[in-house]
C-alpha cells in the first residue's frame, strides 16, 4: 500500500512539474540587443572559411617537415585569421533563434568555432617554436577568448564554449615560467576580463527553458518534458559542476601568475593572497566550489595553493582523483584544465 502511495506522489508530482511547465509564464529572457557589427558572425565566417586541412603531425611533434606543412596552411588561411581576430575585437552575443530548425543551424556554426580554435592552437605553436613568445601568447589568449565570445548562449553552444577555453589555457600554462614580468600582466589583464565576463548558470538556464517552451508546441513540450524529467536535474548538475571547475582552474591560473610575478619582485613567497592586490591583481578570484578564497600556505621555498574541488572538502592540498568513480582530494594550480 505504501508503494502505491510512493508511486502516486512520484506521479502527481511530475504531473504538478509539468503543469508548472508548461503553462505558467516563462521567465523573461535578457533584453540585449544584438550588437552591430556581431563579432559572433565573424568568427562563425572565419571558421567557414578554412581551406585544406591541418596536418595530423601539429598535434605530436612540430618537426622541419611539419613546421613548413603548418606554415604553408596558416599561410593559405590568413585571411580567415584576420577576420578572426576583427570578430574578436567587437562585441559579440550569440543570436539565439527560438526555433526547433535553430539547433540544426547551429551545429555547423560551432564545428566552425571548433576548427577556428584548433588554429589558432596551431599558430601559436608555431609561434612558439620560432621563439615568438609575444605572438604565442596572443593566439593561445584567442583561443581562451572565443568562449567569452559566446555569450548570450545556450547550454549546447556554452559547453562548445568551455571545450575550446582550456585548448588556450593549456598551453599559456605551460608557457608561464618562460614569460616575462609584463607578458603575465599581459595575461593577467586577458584573462581577468575572460573571468568576470561569462554567463551565469542562471542566465544560461533560463534561456535554456525558454528556449523549450517558445520552439516547441503544447504537446511537444510535453515530450520533451517527459523525455527530459528524470535527466534534466543530473544534465544541470553536470554542467554546474563544469562551470564550476573550469572557473576554479581559471581563478587559480590567475592567482598563479600573479605569484610568480610577486615573488620574482619581491624576492620571497606572499605571506598571505591579500598582498597581491591591487598591485597584481585587481580582485582575488575565489574559489567556485566554496565560495570562500583560495587556500594558501607559504613554504620555505615557494607555496601551496588550491581550492577544495568538488567535494567541497580541505584534503590538506591531496591532488584531485577520481579512482573511485567519485571525485575527490584538491584542485592544485596544477590540476589540468
Amino acid at each position: 500500500m505504501n508503494l502505491k502511495k510512493g508511486i502516486l506522489s512520484i506521479a502527481v508530482g511530475l504531473l504538478l512539474i509539468a503543469v508548472a511547465f508548461l503553462f505558467i509564464k516563462p521567465s523573461p529572457s535578457p533584453t540585449t540587443k544584438l550588437p552591430n557589427p556581431n563579432g559572433y558572425d565573424d568568427l562563425v565566417k572565419a571558421g567557414q572559411m578554412f581551406v585544406g586541412d591541418l596536418p595530423d603531425c601539429v598535434w605530436d611533434k612540430l618537426d622541419d617537415e611539419c613546421l613548413e606543412k603548418t606554415r604553408t596552411f596558416l599561410k593559405a588561411n590568413s585571411e580567415a585569421l584576420k577576420l578572426a581576430r576583427l570578430g574578436l575585437s567587437r562585441d559579440s552575443r550569440v543570436p539565439v533563434q527560438y526555433s526547433q530548425a535553430y539547433i540544426s543551424k547551429l551545429l555547423p556554426e560551432l564545428s566552425a568555432f571548433r576548427r577556428l580554435a584548433q588554429t589558432l592552437v596551431v599558430e601559436g605553436k608555431v609561434a612558439e617554436k620560432e621563439n615568438r613568445i609575444d605572438d604565442a601568447i596572443q593566439s593561445y589568449l584567442h583561443t581562451a577568448q572565443l568562449n567569452e565570445k559566446l555569450r548570450g548562449s545556450l547550454m549546447i553552444e556554452s559547453l562548445v564554449g568551455l571545450a575550446v577555453e582550456p585548448m588556450g589555457l593549456g598551453p599559456l600554462q605551460k608557457l608561464a615560467t618562460r614569460m616575462t614580468r609584463n607578458q603575465r600582466r599581459v595575461v593577467i589583464k586577458n584573462l581577468i576580463e575572460l573571468y568576470s565576463e561569462r554567463d551565469s548558470l542562471d542566465e544560461i538556464m533560463v534561456r535554456e527553458r525558454n528556449y523549450v517552451r517558445r520552439a516547441y508546441g503544447i504537446r511537444d513540450q510535453f515530450v520533451v518534458l517527459a523525455q527530459s524529467i528524470f535527466t534534466m536535474r543530473a544534465t544541470q548538475r553536470k554542467y554546474e559542476h563544469t562551470l564550476k571547475y573550469k572557473r576554479t582552474r581559471l581563478g587559480l591560473f590567475l592567482v598563479e601568475l600573479a605569484a610568480q610575478n610577486f615573488q620574482l619582485e619581491k624576492k620571497r613567497s606572499p605571506k598571505t593572497l591579500q598582498e597581491l592586490v591591487p598591485e597584481y591583481l585587481p580582485f582575488l578570484p575565489k574559489d567556485d566550489f566554496s565560495g570562500k578564497d583560495f587556500i594558501y600556505h607559504p613554504l620555505t621555498n615557494g607555496y601551496l595553493l588550491y581550492g577544495v574541488g568538488p567535494d567541497g572538502k580541505d584534503d590538506g592540498g591531496r591532488p584531485l582523483s577520481n579512482r573511485t568513480g567519485k571525485a575527490t582530494g584538491d584542485m592544485l594550480t596544477s590540476s589540468p584544465f
